[in-house]
């Protein structure tokens, strides 16, 4: 008789709900026999087996139950309810969610006619929340749950609230774009002071030519001098066009050749480059233009002159500017090679290590640290990729920066 109601008990205990949790004590208690569902002791093994095995996570877990999609969750599924517990609990789902049904309910409805499986990342599902709708995102899923006849008894949903995660995600997407910016800005400045020096050269040639063509007493003298000053006046008018290319924010593409692209940018320095004893040899074996957003691309190729520039300032030496059609073996898409390469002073490998990290510079107070994080940046969005080498070695020294972009790098 002791052995008959030992087994007795552990049947009424295998159908009932296990655990002492706050959502198991308030399944157990809860007035089921108001529902469609039944009392728990008229609950099938399938039902109570996935009850349980939901209150013994702590994933947020809710299950709709039946054709009316009576509501049943677990602890962790509390803070997504948050003032609607415990009124949810054994409501239906169809007349309980009405403020996500229009986002949700297909799927739900999908899931329960016809066993199609549901998975969401990030999905946006405007939620009410203490009395007030408001914007939250999940990564949720929906799964039938099916008898053993095949018949679809309801369903199991997975859920995650990442709403802080997105919010965090759009924050630093904001500030990255202001950091984006910002260095934007500190290009155009640098570019000015470059522009500021190469201008006033000619400027200076043109006022004096133009004084010396009013008081000259010979016609042909005086249009040589014009035409002198009608060149150095044409100069000026590049640069500024190439300035002008270099801030301009394209909205769309353009084909553009390698020689196209650092003519402009070599044309702003031409006065640092004399003052600094640095020469320039061009090596450009690839003509074959490159689909870009070239005042972006612009923007890479002048930081990454300006810094080979200042390796050499205090020494001189050489500038390489290279151009060769290649092949990213990863994909084997065809592209075109950039190289900036310099004889200046390189760098150890522990600052060759945070070259990319923002806000790392060794320019001290002259520096933001932004150029090269942000350069990599454009080249990646290009599809591309930027890689730097460099040596301190007395044989060998230098810096060899490596920009690679496929033919058809812009696809934004």
């Amino acid at each position: 008789m002791a052995m008959e109601s030992q087994l007795e008990g552990k049947t009424a205990m295998s159908r009932g709900i296990i655990g002492q949790s706050e959502m198991a004590v308030r399944i157990r208690n809860f007035a089921w026999e108001s529902t469609p569902l039944g009392g728990i002791s008229q609950w099938s093994e399938l039902l109570l087996n996935n009850v349980n095995m939901m209150l013994s996570t702590r994933y947020a877990i809710l299950l709709l139950w039946g054709p009316e999609m009576v509501l049943i969750y677990n602890d962790g599924f509390l803070p997504i309810l948050t003032d609607r517990h415990p009124q949810a609990l054994g409501a239906y789902g169809r007349e309980f969610w009405t403020d996500v049904w229009p986002v949700v309910g297909n799927q739900l409805e999908g899931v329960l006619r016809e066993g199609t499986d549901v998975f969401h990342e990030n999905a946006l599902v405007p939620i009410l929340r203490n009395g007030v709708m408001k914007s939250a995102y999940f990564n949720y899923s929906y799964s039938p749950v099916y008898e053993c006849s095949g018949a679809i008894a309801g369903i199991i949903t997975i859920c995650q609230d990442v709403t802080a995660t997105v919010a965090a995600e759009k924050d630093r997407a904001l500030a990255e774009k202001a950091l984006l910016q910002s260095e934007k800005l500190a290009a155009v400045g640098r570019l000015a002071a470059s522009i500021a020096h190469e201008i006033n050269n000619p400027l200076e040639a043109v006022t004096n030519l133009l004084f010396l063509a009013r008081n000259s007493e010979s016609l042909d003298v005086a249009r040589g001098y014009l035409d002198t000053a009608d060149h150095e006046l044409r100069r000026m008018a590049a640069i500024t066009t190439q300035t002008l290319s270099f801030n301009k924010q394209a909205t769309k593409p353009r084909s553009i050749t390698c020689k196209e692209l650092l003519a402009g940018v070599i044309s702003v320095y031409q006065s640092r480059l004399r003052n600094t004893g640095v020469i320039v040899e061009q090596q450009m074996k690839s003509d074959q233009p490159v689909m870009c957003f070239d005042g972006e691309i612009r923007q890479v190729l002048n930081n990454l002159v300006s810094n080979a520039i200042d390796s050499m300032r205090s020494t001189g030496g050489r500038l390489l500017l290279r151009s060769r059609t290649a092949t990213n073996w990863k994909n084997h898409e065809k592209g075109l090679t950039i190289t900036v390469a310099d004889t200046g002073k390189g760098m150890d490998q522990d600052i060759l290590k945070r070259i990319f990290e923002p806000f790392f510079t060794t320019k001290g107070y002259g520096g933001t640290g932004l150029g090269l994080w942000v350069s990599r940046d454009i080249v990646t969005r290009h599809n591309g990729s930027l890689r730097i080498r460099s040596c301190q070695r007395k044989d060998r020294r230098g810096t060899v920066c490596t920009m690679f972009l496929p033919f058809s790098a812009a696809t934004r």
